[in-house]
C-alpha cells in the first residue's frame, strides 16, 4: 500500500491528506485469521471464459495461497471500474457470492472490504485525473468504513 501513496502523492500532490488517511486506515484494518486456500491472483472480468454452457477461468500465472476473499475484492473493484457503466456490476457480484456459498464457501465481509479498499487505491495511483483519483480514494474510505460487522448478504 505504501507504494501506492508514494505514486499517488508524485502524481496528486493535492490529495496528499486524503492518501495519508486512506494509508492509516488500510495499515489499522484488521484482516481476520483465516486458512489460506487456493486463489487465482488476478481474476477479472476478462479472465473467465464460457464454452458450451460451461463457465471457466483463465490464466492461472498469479495463483496462489491467499484468501478468497482477495479474489472476490478484486474481481467487484475491476467490474465496477472498468465495465460498471455498461454491465449492473451489483447483480454480477451477488451472483459472484451465490457461487462461492453454493460451493461452501462463505466469504469475510470485512475482508471484501479491506482487499476492495486495497484494489481502489491501487487504482487512484494509476488514474487519468485528479478527479479520478480522489473519486478512487474516496471509494477505498468507503470500503473500509464499511467493515463495521456489515452481512455480507448486504453486498446482494
Amino acid at each position: 500500500s505504501s507504494e501506492f501513496a508514494v505514486i499517488t502523492n508524485r502524481r496528486f500532490p493535492e490529495l496528499s491528506r486524503t492518501v495519508k488517511s486512506v494509508l492509516i486506515a488500510l495499515e489499522k484494518a484488521d484482516l481476520p485469521m483465516r486458512k489460506l486456500l487456493p486463489i487465482h491472483g488476478d481474476m477479472h472480468i476478462d479472465q473467465w471464459s464460457t464454452n458450451q454452457g460451461e463457465l471457466g477461468l483463465l490464466d492461472f500465472e498469479d495463483f496462489a495461497f491467499g484468501h478468497p476473499e482477495r479474489d472476490l475484492g478484486f474481481f467487484m473493484v475491476q467490474l465496477e471500474a472498468e465495465y460498471g457503466h455498461k454491465l449492473d456490476y451489483k447483480s454480477l457480484n451477488s451472483h459472484l457470492l451465490r457461487g462461492y456459498r453454493s460451493e461452501g464457501l462463505w466469504p469475510n465481509e470485512t475482508q471484501i472490504n479491506i482487499y476492495s479498499a486495497h484494489k481502489w487505491f491501487s487504482k487512484a495511483s494509476k488514474a487519468r485525473s485528479l478527479v479520478q483519483a480522489n473519486g478512487f480514494l474516496e471509494r477505498a474510505m468507503n470500503c473500509l468504513g464499511e467493515t463495521k460487522n456489515r452481512p455480507v448478504e448486504d453486498f446482494d
